[in-house]
């Protein structure tokens, strides 16, 4: 899914799709330790996402 981003005189396209992609990871591993029902007992820093898996 694309997002159109408005771009602040300060934000470069590329600065922006990191930020996204960024979003995109917090979002999955908190889905994950929700899902798992742990919450954050599972630290976020023990697991990865793979990008090619989303």
């Amino acid at each position: 899914m694309k997002r159109i981003s408005k771009i602040s005189s300060n934000e470069t396209p590329k600065k922006i799709c990191l930020r996204n992609k960024g979003y995109r990871i917090w979002t999955l591993k908190d889905s994950y330790i929700k899902a798992d029902g742990r919450g954050l007992s599972i630290l976020l820093n023990s697991f990865s996402i793979i990008e090619d898996e989303f």
